[in-house]
C-alpha cells in the first residue's frame, strides 16, 4: 500500500521502514473471531489482531476501521493524527 505512487516513498525507504517493523514487530495469533464490521467483514482481522496483540492503537487508512473510533480500550487513528500524537511524546 504504501508503495503507490500517490505516497511519492522511495523504494529504499520502503525497505528501511520494512526492515524496522519487522525487528520490532510481535507476532501475534488471534485467539478470538470478532464480527464487528459488517460492511467489509475480511477487516475483522486488524481487531482480532490487535485485541491479541493488546495494543494501544490501530494506525490505518480504511474507512470502516476508522468509523469505530474506539474499540475495547484502544484507538483507531488515521496516520496523520498517530503521527502527531507521536510529536507530542
Amino acid at each position: 500500500m504504501l508503495s503507490r505512487p500517490k505516497f511519492k516513498i522511495l523504494r529504499v525507504e520502503l525497505d528501511d521502514f520494512a526492515a524496522l517493523i519487522l525487528s520490532k514487530a510481535e507476532f501475534v495469533s488471534p485467539e478470538e473471531s470478532i464480527r464487528v464490521i459488517e460492511a467489509d467483514p475480511s477487516d475483522n482481522k486488524f481487531l482480532e489482531a490487535a485485541v491479541a496483540g493488546k495494543v494501544d492503537y490501530i494506525v490505518s487508512g480504511d474507512k470502516h476501521l476508522l468509523d469505530l473510533k474506539e474499540f475495547r480500550g484502544f484507538a483507531v487513528l488515521a496516520p496523520s493524527v498517530f503521527l502527531e500524537r507521536l510529536k507530542e511524546l
